[in-house]
């Protein structure tokens, strides 16, 4: 099965998600819109794996979390991936105690590859995935649509949790189904 571990959104974060991608909608971009409510804050794709696999996961997330407090967050800024040039990924920005996302995304990445999965080779980047293009864009248009909307107020958020999600690749788009959930905060007695 496909899957990936993530912090699920708040429903206050998801509506200001569906507003930000409506003011984008209104720009001329060729976008592949993510639905607000399938937007979320990857901290490992997996890829496929096995059924059997999911325990081994699962005991990676506990000892990810265990002793890492709830962490403040806000979704703040719009950018894109890789730049503005050849934009591939459209974004909006994590914001808040980063600095304890990031420790909670290395050690999922330790305990992960102590479980047998491949060790992540790129920095992590926090971000929410709001599109993907499907075709080239003005530059220029791009950096003006991106200033616009990339001043609103951050939207605070704690998570709480962390999920291993199942994804089903579907033609009316991706279906996520949780699989685990590993909640943040002291170790076991």
């Amino acid at each position: 099965m496909r899957a990936f571990i993530a912090i699920a959104l708040p429903v206050q974060v998801e509506r200001c998600i569906e507003t930000l991608e409506q003011m984008l909608r209104a720009k001329p971009f060729p976008v592949r819109w993510v639905k607000p409510r399938n937007v979320h804050l990857t901290l490992k794709f997996l890829g496929e794996i096995e059924e059997g696999g999911v325990e081994a996961v699962a005991t990676a997330m506990v000892r990810a979390c265990a002793g890492v407090p709830p962490i403040a967050l806000s979704m703040q800024g719009v950018g894109v991936f890789p730049g503005i040039k050849n934009p591939r990924v459209l974004w909006t920005g994590v914001g808040g105690r980063t600095d304890l996302l990031a420790q909670l995304h290395g050690r999922l990445d330790r305990a992960l590859a102590e479980a047998g999965f491949d060790a992540e080779t790129r920095p992590f980047r926090a971000h929410l995935t709001l599109g993907r293009f499907k075709g080239r864009t003005a530059p220029a248009d791009l950096a003006r649509a991106l200033q616009e909307t990339g001043g609103f107020d951050a939207v605070p958020f704690e998570a709480g949790e962390i999920i291993l999600f199942k994804s089903d690749l579907r033609p009316q788009g991706a279906v996520y189904s949780p699989l685990k959930r590993c909640l943040l905060g002291p170790p076991p007695a």
